[in-house]
């Protein structure tokens, strides 16, 4: 993953993306509608990523224009119209009303948009998601590094590579804030590590117990050198506290390859999750001590107090949805990988996607109730078992299987697009369509990519996917906190 992509990737510039087609142009510029909109949706996007009212405002008189042109013929036939500057549009009436109805509900959001401490959309919060992302996403891609180090199998240097991709993401968080020469220092410590956790890896793989005792022992020396790092950086954090956090993670991930390495799966598997989680407590300790450290750098949304958002209600709600869909992509592709080559951790990595499905169904029933979290657990695990037809097909060459699987993913995006349009009252079916149907095209290409031997295009894929559904993350949090403002109304 490279720093250009976009950390928060934003599912209505695939909605747009996949209900457009190629055949709707501005006439008189042979331009195509499709970047018009996408343009006006990346716009939409960088909200997320921070930026004033006044271009809000501005944006949204834009859309509001090309919405009343649309409007206009809405329902009638193919028809040319003029948009906002007076350039000729031309579109059938299929293309034209799902556009009008992305539009509808992009009007609506921003109309409703409540950029406060109540809402979860604050520049802290988004420093705190893209920082909890980014350190879930590099326990997840080490121990998958790990584990194929320690097999020795075909995919270990594109798996390394992505993994490298997240080190330098996370480089360039830490740089944006601190400058080249603080990057520079990051990436040297945060790599050595990473070496280090290699070297004990292979130390188990040859029962070297010297090596593996000495890379215990880099790492010891690493949590000195990240805690001078971060306290030196941090005001408000103190030196002790990294030792004691980033010890435990080298703990963690160490005893996770040591489980892994006696063939107790279930234990390897346990303990990622739990290295997953406490990931998290690292995540929010740097951000609260940047954004206390840096106020001026977290002003652009109206949040008087931006210390409060990183732990209001609307907040944790936007990180837990974050959390668990991104892992829900990692652990998934993980389980993918396992079915396909037939390894003997798969049902150990199987239950551990079953557990992130039940934790993701037990916070849509927190906020909707026992029968939707019933509804939704089914919908969610038989997708889960369509990706798994499709996997079955490609490691057995049975076409109509893949077929079925991919039939079955088309069924299940309007069974999901059901659920939460009928859930989530600003949340539009079209919408979740095009992202559910992002989300199984990005996983489904990957384990195609997988099976005929292109192991980098297979965990480039695995990182797109792993943005592309914090998009629906956001989304689904910003819905449901307009939808029940009451509950993540913050006490004074």
């Amino acid at each position: 993953m490279n720093t250009k992509k976009k950390i928060i990737s934003g599912i209505l510039a695939t909605a747009f993306a996949l209900s457009m087609s190629p055949s709707i142009t501005f006439a008189d510029h042979g331009a195509n509608l499709d970047q018009q909109t996408l343009k006006i949706s990346e716009k939409f996007v960088a909200k997320y990523v921070g930026y004033d009212l006044e271009k809000r405002m501005k944006m949204n008189d834009r859309i509001s224009v090309l919405l009343e042109k649309l409007s206009q013929v809405k329902g009638k036939s193919s028809s040319k119209i003029k948009d906002s500057k007076g350039r000729e549009i031309s579109a059938s009436k299929s293309q034209r009303d799902r556009l009008v109805n992305a539009l509808n509900y992009i009007d609506i959001e921003l109309d409703s948009f409540d950029m406060t401490v109540n809402s979860g959309q604050s520049a802290a919060v988004d420093l705190n998601v893209t920082l909890q992302s980014l350190l879930k996403e590099h326990v997840n891609l080490s121990l998958n590094v790990l584990r194929n180090a320690y097999d020795w199998n075909d995919e270990t240097s594109a798996s390394l590579k992505e993994l490298d991709d997240n080190t330098a993401d996370l480089g360039a968080t830490i740089g944006s804030v601190y400058g080249s020469a603080a990057e520079a220092r990051f990436l040297e410590i945060w790599r050595a590590h990473i070496g280090f956790f290699a070297d004990q890896t292979t130390g188990l793989k040859m029962d070297d117990e010297d090596m593996v005792t000495k890379a215990e022992q880099d790492l010891v020396m690493y949590q000195d050198d990240i805690s001078d790092f971060f306290s030196g950086a941090i005001p408000l954090v103190k030196k002790e506290t990294i030792v004691a956090g980033s010890g435990v993670h080298a703990k963690l991930l160490g005893d996770s390859m040591k489980a892994y390495d006696r063939g107790d799966y279930e234990e390897a598997y346990r303990l990622q999750a739990e290295a997953d989680t406490q990931i998290e407590w690292v995540a929010d300790l740097l951000s609260k001590g940047i954004v206390a450290q840096f106020p001026e750098k977290f002003s652009t949304y109206n949040v008087a107090d931006q210390s409060k958002a990183l732990t209001s209600k609307a907040g944790v709600l936007r990180l837990e949805l974050n959390d668990l869909l991104r892992e829900h992509v990692n652990v998934s592709l993980n389980v993918l990988r396992n079915a396909y080559k037939g390894t003997t951790d798969f049902n150990d990595s199987l239950a551990a996607l079953d557990a992130n499905t039940v934790e993701l169904a037990a916070t849509i029933g927190s906020v909707y109730g026992e029968d939707a979290q019933a509804k939704f657990l089914k919908i969610w695990r038989d997708h889960i078992g369509f990706f798994a037809q499709h996997t079955t097909g490609l490691a057995t060459n049975d076409t109509e299987l893949t077929a079925l699987g991919k039939a079955n993913l088309k069924q299940y995006q309007q069974d999901i697009g059901d659920f939460f349009s009928g859930a989530v009252p600003f949340v539009m079916k079209e919408t979740v369509v095009a992202g559910s149907g992002e989300h199984a095209r990005l996983l489904l290409e990957s384990m195609e990519a997988f099976d005929a031997g292109d192991y980098t295009l297979a965990y480039e894929l695995q990182t797109q996917a792993d943005e592309q559904i914090s998009g629906i993350a956001n989304l689904l949090a910003q819905g449901i906190v307009m939808q029940f403002p009451d509950k993540f109304t913050e006490a004074e």
